[in-house]
């Protein structure tokens, strides 16, 4: 019984963390695969509107960026546990990942907030890149 339950729960927390990006995509009216394919990239356009909403809206949605565009180191690492470090990752190689993501992510800020949330973005997938880590793959 107890792993039934657990099992349920696991699931419920898998699909509920995505429905933030979700909604960001279909309100700026972007394809799965769209969405897919830029958040694989760390050159993103800074002056992309469309993809500046979505991020502002994931980063919000999520809580990693705050009313005054700060990001948040908490919710950032939830974030890399839940899409890119899988269970077999090194905790010294997971803490080296965040530190860097601390160090050169966390301060960014542009004039626009979407171009912040853009900018975080590109720098978080550098990083990421950087370590040869990819996302964890998501069953549709």
């Amino acid at each position: 019984m107890k792993l039934l339950v657990f099992f349920v729960v696991g699931l419920t927390v898998c699909w509920a963390a995505f429905v933030v990006e979700e909604k960001c995509a279909k309100d700026q009216k972007l394809e799965r695969d769209d969405i897919v394919k830029i958040s694989r990239e760390s050159n993103t356009p800074e002056d992309n509107e469309t993809y500046g909403k979505y991020y502002l809206c994931v980063w919000k949605g999520r809580g990693i960026m705050n009313e005054k565009d700060a990001f948040v180191k908490e919710p950032i690492t939830v974030l890399l546990n839940e899409v890119f470090f899988i269970r077999t990752l090194a905790n010294e190689t997971k803490e080296k990942i965040i530190s860097k993501i601390d160090q050169l992510c966390v301060p960014i800020h542009a004039e626009k907030s979407e171009q912040t949330a853009l900018k975080f973005k590109n720098c978080l997938i550098g990083v990421i890149n950087e370590n040869k880590i990819s996302a964890i793959p998501q069953k549709e």
